[in-house]
């Protein structure tokens, strides 16, 4: 059974979406899948005023050598096109991944396969409102990774999307130092600049917590520069492996989590996993595995002064620190990636 999965780009750095395309692509590879990751009309170098013709071969050569965050299955082939008019091969299955892909699969002749559109956040950062609501409606079979995208894509589709979830390698991401053997005040966070991941709250509740505990550790992971304006204090680490996450995960107590809005958020389930107390912000997509006093401290969205406050609860309860981890554990243990894509696969073979 032929597969393709259709993406705008091959990113340079890790993203928690083509991260997961990726990585249910190797699945289906594994699996004896004829695997095919096809780039359509590209922006890449777009702003580098280059004559098309060089243009073109530089994306070539870079979707060859991309990603090199990911180790992707020999058996996976990677094409590109640069236009509608393009010939695109025919597969049994080919599925859209993003807001910006949709309308080219969907303008495909129903010849190319059996249509899909994976849909892992609402992507009005990309297109407006009405245009992402209107490609729910293109006719595909929309596949959801959360309840509450479900729950707006089929006000919009014409028939019900099936939810998959989201799902963590729980090969990398597991229990390898218990709380009692890390630094007490201890915390890991994501940054990223964009707005709805709230890096600069996270900034805001580091420095704040930081004038409370003299000794506590920040450890922040990008896959971004180091601002300029980072306290020298904050442990920086950029564009890192899935296994140092980990690592760094299993040295820290708490993961940060200041996310505005966001359509799952896999850091914090990962964390989770790794046995850190999980303080979130209460964003639509953390609801998809986290509940409050349960696996986590939730507050409300953009709210510093409760996030510290939950943050000095975990450092100076112990006994709900340990619950809250281990609860959190159990979490990460039963959301396995591997079952994930025995669902997708299921879908698609059908």
């Amino acid at each position: 059974m032929k597969v393709t999965f259709v993406v705008k780009t091959i990113p340079r750095k890790i993203g928690g979406g083509p991260l997961i395309i990726f990585k249910l692509a190797n699945f289906l590879a594994s699996k004896g899948y004829d695997v095919n990751i096809l780039v359509v009309k590209p922006d890449m170098w777009a702003r580098a005023h280059l004559p098309e013709v060089f243009r073109k071969l530089l994306v070539r050569l870079s979707v060859k050598l991309r990603p090199k965050w990911i180790e992707l299955d020999s058996r996976i082939k990677k094409n590109v096109v640069f236009s509608d008019e393009e010939r695109v091969e025919i597969s049994d299955a080919i599925i859209a991944t993003a807001v910006d892909t949709a309308e080219f699969v969907y303008n495909l002749p129903d010849i190319n396969g059996k249509k899909y559109y994976l849909i892992q956040d609402y992507e009005n950062w990309v297109l407006p409102d009405s245009k992402v609501q209107n490609t729910y409606g293109f006719g595909m079979t929309n596949i959801t990774v959360s309840k509450w995208l479900s729950s707006i894509v089929d006000k919009y589709s014409l028939s019900q999307s099936i939810n998959i979830s989201n799902g963590i390698d729980t090969s990398i991401f597991y229990l390898r130092k218990k709380l009692t053997e890390r630094p007490p005040h201890s915390i890991v966070f994501q940054y990223r600049s964009n707005y709805s991941k709230g890096g600069k709250y996270a900034i805001n509740v580091a420095k704040r917590v930081y004038e409370l505990y003299d000794d506590v550790e920040i450890n922040v992971i990008s896959n971004e520069k180091r601002p300029s304006d980072f306290p020298e204090y904050f442990n920086f680490y950029q564009n890192i492996s899935q296994e140092e996450v980990a690592t760094i995960n299993n040295n820290s107590t708490l993961f940060l989590c200041t996310s505005v809005d966001e359509g799952f958020g896999l850091p914090g389930l990962e964390a989770m996993a790794c046995g850190c107390v999980v303080v979130s912000t209460d964003y639509t997509g953390v609801h998809e595995y986290a509940i409050d006093k349960y696996n986590a401290l939730l507050s409300p969205v953009c709210d510093v002064n409760a996030l510290v406050t939950n943050i000095q609860t975990v450092f100076e309860n112990e006994e709900l620190k340990q619950n809250l981890s281990k609860n959190g554990i159990n979490t990460g243990y039963d959301s396995s990636f591997e079952n994930v894509a025995k669902r997708f696969e299921k879908i698609i073979h059908k």
